[in-house]
């Protein structure tokens, strides 16, 4: 991988994006991060939400059948998941949702799921469920559609800009004399990008007090973000986005790596760790035209569909050693996750 992205930097005379750089080191098709390998769980890099308690799934299959009913109850409707990982949300929302029957038999999977690794591992998980996979979100049937991304946005390649001696320079990835990676930045000319395409409007007044701010420009995200969109708009439907975020930027690098979930330099270990950053929920907001959109707190969303009542109804039956780890898991998903990861609710 390393000597594919020195081919990347050569041919680009000298730099390329951090855009590029996360393209090529996550998704390449034979060597990407995400293409080749199993990144969650213990003996992966990264544990998500629906890996860590049944309490997740169990909230947003509520979630699920209280949107399907704003709706108007469909007969039939696509459930798309984006990034399922291991299919572990999926089959808790399976699991909880096919007791209602009339619920049950209006759904129709749809994963998107590039990594062949990954869909494996679905296939085996969900065997004996009408399930379809897609590569891509444009093959989608033109029906009612409610969308769930957890985890998916934090992983699309982004922009870096940094606003310096009132002038904008963008970060770029440089290889040095030893064939190690470094960032360098590189000025731009507000000619050379559409504007309005990476600078947001709250960062062209800066002055020379915002000397040092990276704004973080993640225009995949946003062309995803707008499909998702047109489809709900197009068909009715729904979509809930829950990822680790802001609303209010902080004008710094939220790029980071994780190996065997400890925190790594995203300059190593090419295509060997996972590369994230920060999703910018307002930029993802301001970009939706024809949609509702409310962002909360994980904490707040999954309160609001029951994850107290729903962790008290299983610790009623539980061991005491059970009850420890059930409430252990609730924490976690309410507290450590509770503030950093938001909810994006979408509906028509």
């Amino acid at each position: 991988m390393l000597t594919y992205i020195h081919e990347l930097i050569d041919k680009s005379q000298g730099s390329i994006s951090i855009s590029d750089f996360m393209n090529a080191v996550l998704y390449h098709e034979k060597y990407g991060y995400y293409t080749s390998r199993l990144p969650l769980g213990k003996d992966g890099d990264f544990t998500t939400a629906p890996e860590i308690s049944q309490l997740f799934g169990e909230v947003i299959a509520v979630w699920i059948m209280h949107t399907w009913e704003k709706l108007g109850k469909p007969s039939k409707f696509s459930l798309v998941e984006l990034g399922p990982g291991k299919g572990t949300l999926i089959h808790d929302i399976i699991r909880v949702t096919k007791k209602y029957s009339s619920f049950f038999n209006s759904i129709l999977i749809h994963l998107v799921e590039i990594s062949p690794t990954l869909r494996k591992i679905q296939k085996e998980k969900l065997k004996g469920l009408d399930v379809n996979w897609h590569k891509n979100i444009d093959g989608l049937p033109e029906q009612p559609t409610i969308f769930l991304a957890n985890e998916f946005f934090d992983a699309l390649p982004i922009d870096q800009f940094v606003y310096r001696d009132e002038g904008w320079y963008e970060n770029m990835v440089t290889k040095q004399d030893d064939g190690s990676l470094l960032v360098s930045c590189q000025c731009v000319t507000m000619e050379s990008r559409k504007k309005e395409s990476w600078i947001p409007v709250s960062a062209t007044c800066m002055t020379g007090s915002f000397d040092g701010a990276v704004v973080e420009i993640c225009s995949t995200g946003v062309e995803i973000l707008k499909k998702l969109e047109k489809k709900i708009h197009n068909n009715k439907g729904a979509a809930l986005i829950i990822d680790y975020g802001y609303v209010y930027p902080a004008y710094k690098s939220t790029l980071q790596s994780i190996k065997q979930h400890k925190y790594a330099n995203f300059l190593e270990n090419v295509g060997n760790s996972d590369i994230t950053a920060l999703v910018n929920f307002q930029a993802l907001k301001d970009s939706l035209k024809h949609v509702d959109c409310e962002i909360l707190t994980q904490r707040e969303f999954l309160y609001l569909f029951g994850i107290k009542e729903r962790t008290q109804a299983l610790m009623k039956s539980a061991s005491d050693e059970q009850k420890n780890r059930i409430f252990s898991e609730f924490l976690r998903l309410t507290e450590n996750m509770g503030t950093l990861f938001k909810a994006m609710l979408l509906i028509v």
